[in-house]
Order: structure tokens, then sequence, then C-alpha cells
């Protein structure tokens, strides 16, 4: 079927014009081809036509947005994480953009995410290293383990002082009681608390320790 283009005045087939629900026979009354030419000599018009609109609506846009965010919550999260996962080079490449261009921001942001995830760098690093080795790795806090053990030496059975930081001798320190490198497991139950001069002495003798796996 073939149908006359009102604008160039050619008979094209059905095909080549939009579907238009509300004029007769359900198509545009201009092809494809002459709609992608109006649209291209007014771009800019209707550029400054959004911008102005979005400027003089801006509220009830973010009401909008914030709406439908929060209605399709779960599916725009399921969305999001499948775009990263096939995009992670650009994801990648982006991040290091923004990071050159906002080196402050970036700073700062780094700074407030280290005051509120005070355990989170040590997790990674624990993870990492069991991974390195090849052994069994479980996510665990260290002020579980030091809580779990009442706050005592698992070495030397000494009461462990809260207050102290590291590099203090006497500071709070999680000893594996199998070492990682003889194949212990990074997990609570391979875990004691103890003070940080035990546990590096505990390294370079053969010094053992109160607390046994159960």
């Amino acid at each position: 079927m073939t149908k006359l283009c009102k604008v160039c005045n050619q008979a094209k087939s059905t095909s080549e014009f939009n579907k238009a629900r509300t004029r007769k026979g359900g198509l545009c009354y201009r092809c494809k081809s002459c709609g992608k030419k109006y649209r291209e000599s007014r771009k800019e018009e209707q550029k400054a036509y959004h911008k102005r609109y979005h400027k003089e609506n801006r509220e009830r846009i973010c009401e909008q947005q914030k709406a439908y965010r929060e209605a399709n919550k779960e599916r725009l999260k399921a969305k999001n994480k499948e775009w990263v996962a096939s995009n992670k080079d650009r994801v990648k490449m982006c991040q290091r953009a923004y990071k050159v261009s906002h080196v402050r921001k970036s700073k700062e942001y780094l700074q407030l995410w280290l005051k509120n995830n005070v355990s989170k760098p040590a997790e990674y690093r624990r993870k990492r290293k069991a991974l390195k080795l090849g052994t069994r790795h479980v996510p665990y806090r260290s002020i579980d383990i030091f809580e779990r053990d009442g706050w005592i030496c698992g070495i030397c059975g000494r009461k462990i002082n809260k207050q102290l930081k590291h590099p203090h001798k006497y500071s709070p320190s999680v000893d594996h009681i199998i070492p990682l490198s003889k194949g212990g497991i990074d997990t609570p139950i391979n875990l004691q608390a103890s003070h940080l001069e035990c546990n590096l002495r505990k390294h370079t003798s053969s010094g053992g320790q109160l607390r046994l796996i159960s």
C-alpha cells in the first residue's frame, strides 16, 4: 500500500510513514524523510524551547521524577546494575575523568566515606589477601571479634584497652589462630582478639594461643 506525502508530494509505501493515532488512517501526513528534515531545521529552536520549559517548571519536573523513581525503585536498580555490568570499561573511564576534573570534591567524598565506614578498608584488604593466598574468606568486622572474645587477648590472656589506637603496642588487633600462610582460613572461627604486640610476637616466634578452634 502507498500513501501520498503532503510535503514532498511523493507516493511512498506506508512503512515510510510514522504512526499517528489521532489522524485518519492512523499515519502521519508527512513521510519519515520529510519529518527528519523538519526536525533538523528546528533543532536549535526546539532545544531553546525545552531549556526554557525546564527552567520555568523545574520544581514540578523534579517532583515528577522523584515520584517516578520511588514508584520504580527496584526496576531502575536492576536496570542500572545490568547497564554497569555491561559497560564496565566506560564506567571506569568516566570515574577516572570525574576524579581528575573534581579533585577537591573527590577527596572530600573519600574522607567522608572513610569517616562513616571506618572498618571497610581493612575488610577489603583482608578479602584481597585471602583471595591472593587461595584460602576461604567470610566477611567480618574487627569489633565483632573483640566483643565476642570480651576484649581479652587470646594469646596472653590479659585485658585489651579499647581506647588505645594503632600503632600502640597494646592496641586491639585481630589474630589468625592458624596463620593464612600455613593454611588457615579467614573466617571468625579462626580469629581471636589480641594485643598488637602479642600478635606480632606470635608471628616471629613459635608462640601459641589460649583460644583453640572449636
